[in-house]
């Protein structure tokens, strides 16, 4: 009987986090389509954010008014008025991504600028444009990448180590139905 009680345990546990997977991919699912929707039925641009931090998924919206195309930087500094929580600093190679969404949780004393290059982790950045299927690794600093009407900025806390990741590890569009 207590096996039977352990293996009824076990099999709860596995839907429940099966069930938490779908409420998360049917969020993601809902967020791009609203992106995307926005940019048809709106005027000025329209953009996304979406943050994986390995434990959640966090995705913001950006209205930029206006504008025909502007930078990622310009998205996020939209997206940080909605609790994108941006931290970013200059280093040699331009401007750095150091935190978002309270990733990494920075030490009262934290400098960015001297700290960045001695993480293990760093935020990996792609672009998923409005007319694409999967992500794009950007070459391209947010200060430098360009955002047009219904794209995505995607960000991933990955480790160093392995570089950049081949493919993002952030949910394609085609993973929605």
């Amino acid at each position: 009987m207590k096996k039977l009680y352990q293996f009824c345990f076990v099999l709860l546990v596995a839907i429940s986090l099966s069930g938490e997977a779908k409420c998360a991919e049917a969020r993601w699912c809902d967020f791009l389509k609203s992106v995307r929707r926005n940019a048809k039925e709106k005027n000025g641009l329209q953009a996304g954010i979406a943050v994986d931090n390995r434990q959640n998924l966090f995705t913001f919206s950006a209205d930029l008014g206006g504008r025909g195309e502007t930078t990622a930087l310009e998205v996020m500094q939209a997206g940080d008025k909605q609790g994108l929580k941006l931290k970013t600093c200059e280093v040699g190679f331009g401007l750095a991504v150091c935190a978002l969404a309270g990733t990494p949780k920075p030490a009262a004393s934290y400098d960015c600028s001297k700290e960045y290059c001695f993480t293990p982790n760093f935020w990996s950045f792609y672009l998923l444009k409005s007319d694409a299927s999967t992500w794009v690794f950007s070459e391209k600093g947010i200060k430098e990448a360009k955002v047009s009407d219904g794209d995505i900025l995607g960000f991933a806390w990955v480790a160093k180590e392995g570089g950049h990741p081949s493919r993002s590890p952030l949910p394609a569009p085609s993973e929605c139905r």
